[in-house]
């Protein structure tokens, strides 16, 4: 019975279709929900495309993780091992979403943390990027 479950999720997560067109509706998943190979669950195909890059990667990583301040503001990802924060800039964000990324940008430089921006053009080159930018900071990937 396991075995046959994870049949059926390994199927389910290489298929390329949008969330809520299989044929087993997913209950715990809203629409905007895009689920990266990892299981951490994203708003964002772009979220969703940083998160499968960092497994593929071998990168421990936390997803919507609390900055150490004491706002309730929230990086797209920390990897702990490298104090490494990564922000993703789809060009879709809502003027509310902008004003706490702008926030945690400012958080970033006043706290001297490390922090790699991926913007809205960089998603069809993400692994030239980021590779590029973790060698930058001495971090060995493939």
């Amino acid at each position: 019975a396991e075995d046959d479950l994870l049949s059926r999720q390994l199927q389910a997560a290489s298929r390329s279709e949008k969330p809520g067109t299989s044929a087993e509706p997913d209950l715990f998943a809203d629409s905007k929900s895009f689920v990266a190979i990892d299981g951490h669950q994203h708003g964002s195909e772009a979220l969703m495309q940083v998160c499968q890059w960092l497994y593929l990667a071998g990168l421990a990583h936390a997803c919507k993780r609390q900055l150490p301040t004491t706002e309730e503001l929230y990086a797209d990802f920390y990897l702990p091992a490298h104090q490494l924060y990564i922000e993703c800039w789809s060009g879709q964000e809502s003027a509310a979403e902008l004003t706490a990324r702008m926030r945690r940008k400012e958080l970033y430089k006043e706290f001297s943390m490390t922090v790699i921006d991926v913007e809205k053009g960089d998603f069809d080159n993400l692994d030239e990027l980021l590779t590029r930018q973790f060698r930058k900071l001495g971090i060995r990937v493939y």
